[in-house]
């Protein structure tokens, strides 16, 4: 195994601080999490982004049990910061090393002979779909856990001496739940349903009842309330999203476990009739595991048809190995999100379920199970035909069923060899001449700044809000690691949803009041670091406040002052209040700048409340316009836009969309807004707009909302031509609309 290792990450192996597995998005936000945590922090928070607040550890797939060996090492021995890339990229190799020894080590103890149980174990690890988790989920490749957790079952089971094994468990599966908690999940799904399976094993066929299972039990309920109970003591966050995203869409299917994918070897055997697919979910367990599974059924019902099935075939089998295979099967039919996608109304008695994003990564159990069992299935076989005298066939048998298995192994390992030698820039975090020495030459030093400001501003995490800029991800990671100066936007899990709109709400236009800055406790500026993908109109406003530093490539830093965000609103108010004499009124009470009245559409607005007049619809459709706009003009510019309520009970949010239809009814032009990447926030609700150009006078304009998990609720709808302000009086505090923004008296 050593020798694959060495051949599948040859360059790695020599030079593992040099190349990234994954060279953007979650590759990259997992390695500085780990480097950032071992040299800046401590404890349970994590402190590099999601600034003023930072993060629990156990939301930020930090590895944290090898983080905090890190951090160890770096506050009492040695700088080891800048090995941390060498580090993980060295846990996930040894990793596929560990999950060959104890799937051999099982083997072993289930008499597998040496010959057959070396190249099964490497033939098993190198096909595993969880090998895919190390282009960028590091924390889910470890790809030993599966192994060690069916190898300490068997060995507790076996043993006299449970408490040994049975306290082995429990730090194992405490340590793996800290590293990620979807390996608590995993591991308590699978030990629930072997211990069901178990006990039905010794009550039908050893009419007794043993205490094994109380045992095995323990080995889930001790970790989960270890670390639940840390959670609920160290964790301040109570408005995490409830219902992610990802139960629906990331499962397992009948397709993904058993269909060879893409890239599979096994594509070019025509004459099998399989038909190569790449599948969502993928958890592929090979054509030798299936081919064993169709085996097992025939041998299954042979024995059915000849009565022998309890008093012989039953009895062969390894209880351990019978047991494991019939409990995997539960777990398989979860990671399908089986029941639950034929009948989804059951959710509302378990949403708790909904909790788990990507339900495939439950299959792996399938997998491990299921292959160790093939292995076992398939020696027995060829055993059995040497025992018959039988050598050719047996031999004939082995050589086969490893070619194919070996052959479905080496396409998966190739898609991990081909996916980093060109990510070799990894000392590039590391290199003096970076973000502290730019500073320096123009007269900074980190202390100078309260926090990096990344612009684009990025942020995923919260499910509810989602901008996503990779570039400027990887300069401000960068950055940060450098400085020490934590970011304030997040890239992080399940962060806090009000922490989010705050954060969020810091890119909105400058007529919305930013609630973030009333949270912070330094008037220092910002570092900003930039990148080359397109801003914001808002974004590129702030820049024109910042004071340029430094560049260097497709990378530039400003200093920008918190006051930059302090935004006058005197003019617009002025004109407000003069509107007799500066406005032009129409007949509804609505003001505007200039005599472009009749083609302003306002609706579901009234005179009181801002958000007072709300429609809805749970049909996952919601019109809003669908006519000629008014007096229209030929190519000219409009704005088009609307307030909608963000549910924060779910990850869903509306799109609106925007057609443009001519005298036939034909579509145009179709243009559409995501809730998910606006930055105008207020009071739970949020603005989306489009600007369209409208083509011809005569053209209908259709806007409407869709969203098929959510209740759609809206108000404030307004279409006005782009070079027309629109001013509407609200209530008698002295509140107005400009531009359908809410404005406050001064």
């Amino acid at each position: 195994m050593a020798l694959v290792i060495t051949w599948c990450f040859g360059p790695m192996v020599l030079h593992p601080n040099s190349y990234y597995l994954e060279g953007g998005g979650d590759g990259i936000r997992n390695y500085y999490s780990v480097a950032y945590y071992a040299k800046y922090d401590s404890g349970l928070q994590f402190t590099g982004m999601n600034y003023p607040y930072s993060e629990h550890v156990l939301y930020v797939d930090i590895q944290y049990p090898l983080a905090l060996l890190l951090s160890f090492i770096q506050q009492y021995f040695f700088d080891v910061s800048e090995y941390t890339v060498g580090v993980v990229n060295y846990v996930m190799m040894v990793s596929l090393l560990l999950s060959a020894i104890f799937i051999y080590l099982l083997l072993q103890q289930l008499k597998v002979k040496d010959w057959f149980a070396i190249p099964a174990a490497i033939a098993i690890t190198i096909l595993t779909p969880q090998l895919q988790r190390l282009t960028g989920h590091y924390s889910l490749a470890y790809t030993f856990f599966v192994p060690l957790l069916l190898y300490m079952i068997y060995r507790l089971l076996q043993s006299d001496h449970k408490w040994k094994w049975t306290t082995l468990m429990i730090l194992m599966i405490t340590f793996f739940g800290f590293t990620h908690l979807y390996y608590l999940a995993q591991a308590g799904s699978f030990i629930l349903s072997f211990a069901v399976v178990w006990l039905a094993y010794e009550w039908i066929f050893l009419r007794r009842i043993s205490k094994q299972m109380l045992f095995l039990s323990a080995t889930i309920v001790v970790p989960f309330a270890v670390i639940e109970g840390l959670l609920s003591i160290s964790d301040p966050v109570v408005d995490r999203m409830g219902i992610p995203y990802g139960f629906f869409n990331s499962y397992a299917t009948l397709e993904s476990v058993f269909h060879p994918p893409s890239w599979s070897y096994i594509r070019n055997f025509d004459w099998l009739g399989i038909v190569s697919k790449t599948q969502q979910g993928y958890a592929y367990v090979g054509i030798v595991p299936t081919i064993a599974i169709v085996l097992a059924i025939a041998v299954m019902l042979i024995f059915l048809i000849r009565r022998a099935f309890f008093h012989k075939l039953i009895p062969f089998v390894s209880p351990f190995l019978l047991a494991a295979a019939v409990a995997s099967i539960p777990v398989l039919i979860f990671s399908m999100c089986l029941p639950w996608r034929w009948f989804p109304e059951w959710l509302d008695h378990f949403n708790f379920i909904r909790q788990f994003r990507a339900l495939d990564r439950f299959a792996y159990l399938f997998y491990y199970v299921i292959s160790i069992f093939s292995a076992w299935l398939i020696f027995m076989l060829v055993n059995y035909l040497f025992h018959r005298k039988a050598l050719v066939a047996g031999w004939l048998i082995s050589v086969f069923v490893f070619f194919l298995w070996f052959a479905d192994g080496w396409s998966n390992l190739l898609t991990i060899k081909n996916s980093y030698p060109n990510s070799n820039y990894a000392k590039e975090f590391f290199a003096e001449d970076n973000f502290t020495g730019w500073m320096a030459e123009k007269g900074y030093e980190p202390g100078d700044f309260q926090a990096i400001l990344p612009l684009p501003f990025y942020h995923l995490g919260s499910e509810k809000l989602w901008l996503e800029h990779p570039i400027s991800m990887y300069s401000s990671t960068w950055a940060s690691l450098n400085t020490g100066l934590p970011i304030i936007s997040s890239y992080m899990n399940r962060t806090s949803l009000q922490q989010t709109i705050h954060l969020v709400q810091l890119m909105a236009d400058t007529l919305i009041e930013k609630d973030y800055l009333k949270g912070l406790k330094s008037d220092k500026p910002f570092l900003v670091v930039t990148s080359q993908e397109t801003k914001t109109a808002f974004e590129e406003w702030l820049l024109g406040k910042a004071t340029y530093i430094n560049e260097r490539g497709p990378y530039r830093i400003f200093l920008l002052p918190v006051k930059a965000f302090e935004v006058s609103m005197d003019s617009v108010r002025n004109k407000y209040a003069n509107r007799s004499t500066e406005l032009i009124q129409r007949s509804d009470g609505i003001y505007t700048n200039n005599g472009d009245t009749a083609s302003i559409v306002s609706r579901y607005a009234t005179k009181d409340t801002f958000t007072d007049m709300v429609i809805q619809s749970d049909s996952g459709t919601l019109l809003l316009f669908d006519e000629m706009i008014p007096s229209g003009k030929d190519s000219s510019g409009y704005d088009i836009s609307v307030w909608v309520k963000l549910y924060l009970r779910n990850y869903a949010s509306p799109d609106m969309h925007v057609y443009q239809l001519d005298e036939k009814g034909n579509t145009i032009s179709r243009q559409f807004v995501q809730t998910k990447s606006t930055a105008n926030l207020l009071d739970g609700w949020a603005r989306i707009n489009i600007p369209i150009v409208l083509y011809n006078p005569k053209n209908k304009i259709k806007v409407e909302l869709n969203c098929a998990e959510e209740t759609i609720s809206a108000c404030r709808f307004m279409i006005r031509p782009l070079h027309t302000e629109v001013y509407d009086s609200l209530n008698s505090k002295g509140e107005f609309v400009y531009n359908n923004f809410k404005m406050l008296p001064e």
